[in-house]
């Protein structure tokens, strides 16, 4: 049959004990039960030994008590009296945050333990001397402090509380009860303690800081006095310095403005006689030159006059209009009332002596009315009143109105009233602004007591108290899982018993089937 002619190559190919696993193999939970069953008294032994011997472990342990203590914020007559006797004003939470982080401090509550002896107390079977340090690394892991509020959200950390508990454990509780009354009192005394001490450090360093301060004040202002007068000194001497140039600045430009303006003027005035005197050489000029068309004239009159036989004026209509209409455009005389004559009608006589006349005349300036009033002109530069006075001026100071402030300022400057009262000055005391506050300072630091007896820096909620219930061991729960333990070692035994056992058959059955 073909299952029992393939079987030889299956079990040869799997004849090794550490063949390869064959995912058509499965396993039959029946008969692993099965199997578990026939285990069952090995399986009922190492149960019963397991939890006899943790109903042995829980009755032998020693009972472990947890003693609690909650504490609250301070009252507010507590508060009043640390701010009236100490120089900072606390608030409950403030004040309940010291009392806090001193209660949760390891080498406080070291300090209370060794102080008060109760590792003797609390630990009777062994050395407290030889092993102190380890005696009380074991109790200090048992003590905690819980925040009760304010309640911390998620990944929140609150670092001030106003309600926490304190809790410590050990097999004796009223002991615990004892220590605890005393620690949340030794607790509150080294909390004020610091507190005191702290401001009374502070208090002297405040002193201390003050009474430089006021010093370095006067000495600051002392060196500032003094600097201001030296500065004030050498201010006032460039400023005198100063005004002086200005002054003699003033004075020199006043009077180098002024011989800028005589010089204008004398250049202008020049320029005004060169003007005249060419105006009055043109004129002469021109005389002479109308004198020769003059003469011209005349003499052509003349001729026509001589033509005509006129000796003596003779008007134009006593001509006839033959000789009138020859004599056209020729030269003519003016009359008055715009009338206009020809020349020759003054007759022959009249013209040659008007000829010889003229032709005799030396000079024509003295015919000329325009001469007369250049010349007045020209006297008129020349004797310029304006050019007179600033030539004659000795000094041009009565004339400065800037120079009089400046005489004010030099005046000023000389006689500083500022340099000195800083001179005269006897005390700067009611100078210093800031003086006042500090003598006002050291005499509030100096009137506090900084006394804090009496005051508790926290409010007992709930006091420690003895219940007589234990925490530990919790003998219940120390058999169920002792029990539950052992069956489970139980069923790994039997497991791996029935393992081994399936293997010696399985390998004795593969070598018979071999052979």
């Amino acid at each position: 049959m073909p299952t029992k002619t393939n079987q030889p190559e299956s079990v040869n190919l799997m004849s090794n004990e550490y063949s390869a696993y064959n995912p058509n193999e499965e396993i039959d939970l029946i008969q692993l039960v099965i199997n578990l069953k026939r285990h069952w008294k090995m399986i009922f032994a190492i149960c019963v030994v397991g939890t006899l011997l943790s109903v042995v472990v829980a009755l032998t342990s020693s009972k472990i008590y947890k003693t609690e203590m909650q504490i609250g914020l301070p009252t507010d007559a507590a508060v009043s009296k640390v701010a009236e006797n100490g120089m900072k004003a606390y608030n409950q939470l403030e004040l309940l945050k010291k009392y806090y982080d001193h209660i949760r401090f390891e080498y406080g509550f070291k300090e209370f333990v060794y102080s008060k002896g109760y590792l003797a107390e609390l630990f009777p079977e062994v050395d407290s001397v030889v092993y102190a340090d380890q005696l009380f690394a074991g109790l200090s892991q048992s003590l905690s402090v819980e925040i009760d509020e304010p309640k911390a959200l998620k990944a929140q950390f609150i670092d001030s509380p106003t309600l926490f508990t304190v809790s410590l454990e050990h097999s004796n509780e009223a002991l615990l009860v004892k220590l605890f009354s005393e620690y949340v009192e030794y607790t509150n005394t080294a909390v004020l303690s610091a507190m005191s001490a702290e401001q009374q450090a502070k208090r002297k360093a405040d002193l201390t800081i003050l009474l430089r301060d006021i010093d370095l004040l006067r000495k600051t202002m002392a060196h500032s006095r003094q600097h201001n007068i030296t500065k004030l000194e050498a201010e006032n001497v460039q400023s005198l310095i100063l005004l002086e140039q200005k002054r003699q600045i003033l004075i020199d430009l006043t009077a180098n403005n002024r011989q800028t303006q005589i010089a204008i003027i004398e250049e202008t005035n020049l320029q005004k006689l060169n003007q005249l005197e060419q105006k009055k050489e043109l004129l002469v000029i021109k005389a002479k030159s109308d004198r020769a068309v003059q003469i011209k004239q005349t003499e052509e009159a003349a001729a026509i006059a001589a033509q005509l036989n006129i000796v003596f004026p003779t008007k134009l209509e006593d001509l006839d209009q033959d000789t009138q209409k020859k004599l056209d455009g020729q030269t003519y005389i003016n009359l008055s009332n715009n009338q206009t004559l020809p020349m020759y009608l003054m007759g022959t006589n009249y013209l040659n002596t008007l000829i010889k006349t003229l032709k005799g005349r030396q000079d024509d300036a003295l015919f000329m009315t325009e001469l007369s009033q250049i010349d007045n002109e020209i006297e008129l530069v020349k004797q310029d009143k304006v050019l007179q006075t600033l030539k004659a001026r000795q000094s041009d100071a009565p004339f400065l109105v800037a120079l009089n402030q400046i005489d004010n300022e030099i005046s000023l400057i000389k006689n500083d009233l500022v340099l000195k009262e800083l001179k005269e000055r006897g005390s700067d005391d009611p100078y210093l602004e800031q003086l006042p506050v500090m003598q006002n300072a050291i005499t509030r630091l100096n009137a506090l007591s900084l006394d804090f007896s009496g005051i508790k820096a926290y409010s007992l909620v709930k006091a420690p108290l003895v219940t007589g219930r234990a925490i530990k061991p919790n003998r219940s729960l120390i058999v169920i899982i002792g029990a539950s333990l052992s069956f489970f070692i139980a069923i790994m035994v039997a497991l791996f018993t029935i393992g081994f056992q399936n293997r010696a058959l399985r390998s004795a059955k593969n070598q018979s089937v071999a052979i």
